[in-house]
């Protein structure tokens, strides 16, 4: 039976001293690959179509829809602070986790921000199809664009990728 160390415990050395560098590394690329694409997918998904013309004046997408909708259904402007503001510091938490490895966990916590973004987004435009005081026929798929499911999918290979990056850490 193979006795695991504790945490407590240094790691593996080679016989010279120096850490083994095995599939540790391997995973590190793996993780960095992961994040990388879904960092790309944010932002592909930004510019895709969000909010379908059938629920507003236009298509619209995170560069054209106010972060306000996220919290309140009745924003007073469009134009004020973008989702796409969000996307960006949610991503940019995710680079710093890259950037930096004694902060790896930042990675997880910026694709939970990105996770969350368009979960919001589905839920906000759920209330509003809901409300009476909108009268908007159709069902909650044929009022959301392609780039909240982007995004999504994005969020979810963020996190995936933060997961693998504390796995690797331990």
């Amino acid at each position: 039976m193979t006795s695991f160390p504790t945490p407590s415990q240094p790691r593996p050395t080679a016989s010279d001293g120096t850490r083994m560098v095995g599939s540790g590394a391997r995973l590190s690329a793996n993780v960095q690959l992961l994040a990388f694409v879904g960092l790309v997918a944010v932002v592909i998904s930004a510019f895709l179509v969000w909010g379908a013309d059938s629920m507003y004046d236009k298509d619209r997408s995170a560069l054209n829809l106010t972060s306000q909708i996220l919290w309140d259904t009745t924003p007073a402007d469009f134009e004020s602070s973008p989702l796409v503001y969000l996307l960006v510091v949610a991503g940019l938490v995710v680079i710093v986790g890259l950037w930096r490895p004694e902060v790896r966990w930042l990675i997880l916590i910026g694709g939970l921000g990105v996770l969350a973004i368009p979960l919001l987004y589905l839920r906000a435009v759920d209330a509003i199809l809901d409300d009476p005081l909108y009268a908007i026929e159709g069902s909650l798929t044929s009022h959301i664009g392609v780039g909240v499911w982007v995004c999504l999918a994005a969020g979810a290979l963020v996190v995936a990728a933060g997961v693998m990056a504390l796995r690797a850490t331990r």
